[in-house]
C-alpha cells in the first residue's frame, strides 16, 4: 500500500488526539 501518506497523517493525529 503506497498510498499511505495520509493515513499515516491522520494515525498520528489521531495518536497525538
Amino acid at each position: 500500500m503506497p498510498s499511505v501518506g495520509w493515513l499515516r497523517k491522520c494515525y498520528q493525529q489521531i495518536d497525538r488526539r
